[in-house]
């Protein structure tokens, strides 16, 4: 099997029980866990939806802290196609300069997918759309700078770990 026949398996199938691919490598059923909004913070379901399987390909992780959501929204297109993406969160990962995040950040500590862009190393970033249509997301994760500066508090739930555009 060949990692395009991998590749064309992992992005259709969705009981590979029977599938070749559990003969060769590892596959891990991760919750699916509801949606994600690109855009501007927005409500979000957090239910199990169902599970998916998926090839385990880093050996040593602790998948017991990754879930899947599916994208909705324009604001990481072209990267992250909304209704058709679906992103891999390692909870437990420390999240680094220029990662894709999910984040509750706003008023209402709405969650949402974005990329963080530190600022200066210290508690105060930036959440950026790929889409060059959407604002940037000015946060910090600094209880007082955000009650000081009138900056929205964030919190960092998870960083994406892998992510792939199921074909219509």
């Amino acid at each position: 099997m060949t990692y395009q026949d991998v590749v064309e398996q992992f992005g259709r199938e969705t009981n590979v029980d029977s599938s070749p691919v559990r003969d060769h490598w590892q596959m891990i059923s991760l919750p699916i866990l509801g949606y994600v909004p690109g855009g501007q913070p927005g409500m979000h379901e957090e239910h199990v939806l169902g599970h998916m399987e998926v090839l385990k390909s880093w050996p040593g992780d602790q998948t017991e802290n990754w879930f899947v959501l599916r994208v909705t929204g324009d604001s990481m297109e072209p990267v992250l196609p909304g209704e058709q993406s679906y992103v891999i969160v390692d909870r437990s990962r420390q999240p680094r300069h220029r990662d894709i995040v999910v984040a509750r950040a706003g008023v209402f500590h709405d969650v949402l997918i974005k990329q963080l862009i530190w600022q200066y190393g210290g508690p105060e970033a930036i959440l950026r759309s790929f889409n060059p249509d959407w604002e940037d997301l000015h946060v910090t994760f600094d209880e007082h700078i955000a009650e000081d500066r009138n900056i929205p508090l964030a919190e960092i739930i998870g960083v994406v770990v892998a992510w792939w555009v199921r074909n219509s």
